[in-house]
This record gives structure tokens, sequence and C-alpha cells, in this order.
């Protein structure tokens, strides 16, 4: 009986060459990455087995951003756009899709909005280097899957990053922040991914 479950070969040469599009072009203004960016957080979702049961009827993903950085706003308008984009063309992950983009401000604020728009994954821009410890307490306590491409917000406590390389680029999976998070990520894609455990 054949499978339909992602080969370990499968995953790699999809992330392979979304992240080698995506990231490996030299000398390209990072602000102009994100819209990649953006595919390869959703394919990170589909490997999420709990996303469904967190999201229910609709998926809604959020963007955050730090107001006030320019290229954080950047980033983020980058990303949201892309996100919207790939809503656009219908169901994502099977599900309905919403995008919504979030200034931080405080941990309060950005508690009260996730809650608020029933997240269940969020990207985190860059510039929010002084508050990543605020914001995963926060996606830990609601179930939010966090995904990020700066790896220090990743050994920071944030769940999933996809982060270029001088000659490859590479996942890099936080295990603790991910389960912590509500996620459960498929071995498929942890197979090929740098686990911090």
């Amino acid at each position: 009986m054949s499978s339909h479950r992602p080969t370990k070969r499968t995953v790699a040469a999809t992330f392979g060459i979304a992240l080698a599009a995506a990231l490996a072009v030299r000398g390209q203004a990072y602000a102009q990455q994100p819209g990649q960016l953006a595919v390869l957080f959703m394919r990170v979702l589909s490997y999420d087995r709990a996303l469904k049961s967190r999201a229910g009827a609709e998926l809604t993903v959020a963007v955050v951003y730090r107001s006030g950085d320019a290229g954080s706003e950047a980033v983020g308008s980058a990303v949201a756009a892309k996100l919207d984009e790939i809503r656009r063309r219908g169901a994502a992950l099977g599900l309905p899709m919403r995008v919504v983009s979030m200034a931080y401000g405080d941990a309060s604020s950005f508690d009260s909005k996730l809650v608020s728009e029933k997240a269940s994954a969020v990207y985190v821009c860059p510039g929010l280097d002084d508050h990543i410890g605020q914001i995963s307490a926060v996606t830990r306590k609601r179930s939010v899957l966090s995904v990020t491409a700066t790896e220090e917000y990743v050994q920071g406590g944030l769940a999933v990053g996809l982060m270029p390389r001088s000659s490859k680029s590479m996942v890099v999976v936080n295990l603790p922040a991910a389960k912590a998070e509500g996620a459960d990520l498929d071995s498929a894609l942890l197979s090929i991914a740098r686990v911090m455990r």
C-alpha cells in the first residue's frame, strides 16, 4: 500500500529548492526576501499535525513587527502581503485563512491581540530583540506556533527559524519551544532540520 506521508527526501527537496530561491541569492536586500519566507512559513505550518485542532474552522496567521522600526515594518509588510496573496488563492492547508498584522507594544497588548484575533501561528519580524522572551511567553500561553528568520530569536525561545547560510539554508527547530506552543511537528520536517533539544 502506498503512503501519502511526505518522505524525508521529498521534504528535503521541497525545502531545499524553496529555501534556495528565497535566501541564497547573494546581494539581495533582506527586505526583499520575506515574500518568499512567507511561502516557507506556510510549508512549516503544513507539518504541524496539531494546527487544525488549534485553529478550528479558520486559520488565522499573525505577522508581528516593531512599530517605528523601518526595517521591521518593511519585513512585516512584505510577509503580510505574500500571506494575503496565498489567502486569495483559496483555502490554506484545508482551512479558510485570515492574515493580521500586529505592531508589538507590550506583552499584555500582544496577548490580547492574539486572543481576539484567534491566531494559531505567528511570523515574528526582526527588530524585536528586546521582546523575544515576552513574545515566547505569550505564544506558549496561547498555543500559537512562532516562526522567524532570525536565529537569535529561536535561541531566545521561538519555535522555528528559516536560516540563510553561505552555501545552503536550513530550518532550525527549538523543539521544547514548539511543544510548549502546542505544535506537533512531523518527523519528516524534524529529520531535515537542525533540532535544538
